[in-house]
């Protein structure tokens, strides 16, 4: 298990998600430079005639965090990028154009939810039970609520019985505490102590980060550690995967060096990323 923290940062107006990137199996590290923080892109299009003319009126993306059993979580991911790019709002008595229908993050996170569940019975399957379960969050912009949406998908049958997943949507400007998959408890033992006192160079302000820098740095968990992976979003705006400065003033992602040409595709620079000391 791990430690994924998603939680509204009021003074700046974003959300915020933050985890660690270790990844294990079989009682061992298989990297510390894992993604548990995930971008769905999405593409809705409007239907101009009888299927000669699509044209698209909303281009974003939204966030996929996880924390479980890896294989399900990521099968999940891939299969529901594949679909959200491909969204055809559907119009009333087959007029034309069809509508501009506002996207829902509630609706992503229950495609997430129907894919998520196939997969995790699948492998729970192959397993006898042991491997399969794992939660998920679908967050960013929501286009028809017009505010922050983070929404929760667990399975409550979990260890045993029915691996059906189910979704909690969740407003975060309401919630006074961070949505926390994975181990909970590691995190609300801590959170107090940096809420209260900070870290130990006084900062007091995102305290989750806080919390898991400093799990990272103690190491004493098989499931926690490796770097820390940060996403912010903003109002009406898509999913902002970020970067960090390294204490030697390397620029990372999840523990991998972006320095010189590791930091481009070609003749691209990865300007979607932005760097964070």
């Amino acid at each position: 298990m791990t430690i994924v923290a998603l939680w509204y940062e009021q003074a700046e107006g974003l959300l915020w998600a933050a985890a660690d990137t270790r990844i294990s199996a079989n009682s061992s590290t298989v990297t510390d430079s894992g993604s548990k923080i995930l971008v769905l892109p999405v593409v809705c299009r409007q239907m101009l005639d009888y299927g000669l003319g699509k044209s698209p009126y909303r281009q974003t993306s939204i966030g996929f965090a996880f924390a479980g059993t890896v294989s399900p979580a990521l099968y999940t991911h891939a299969i529901a990028s594949t679909f959200l790019q491909s969204l055809i709002s559907r119009g009333p008595d087959c007029k034309f154009p069809t509508p501009q229908v506002p996207f829902a993050i509630d609706d992503a996170a229950s495609l997430c939810a129907r894919i998520g569940t196939q997969f995790s019975k699948d492998y729970l399957s192959t397993t006898n039970g042991r491997l399969g379960w794992f939660e998920a969050a679908v967050f960013g912009w929501c286009w028809r609520e017009q505010g922050f949406r983070v929404c929760h998908l667990t399975q409550p049958g979990r260890p045993s019985g029915d691996p059906t997943i189910l979704v909690e949507s969740i407003d975060p400007m309401k919630k006074r505490t961070p949505v926390i998959l994975g181990q909970a408890d590691e995190y609300n033992l801590h959170m107090e102590k940096f809420a209260t006192n900070g870290d130990r160079h006084g900062r007091t302000s995102r305290v989750p980060i806080l919390v898991i820098e400093s799990a990272i740095s103690r190491n004493t968990s098989l499931t926690v550690g490796g770097s820390i992976s940060l996403a912010t979003v903003a109002k009406e705006e898509g999913v902002n995967v970020l970067c960090r400065v390294s204490n030697s003033s390397v620029l990372e992602y999840n523990g991998v060096s972006l320095n010189g040409a590791d930091g481009m595709v070609g003749q691209h620079f990865f300007i979607g990323m932005r760097g964070m000391a």
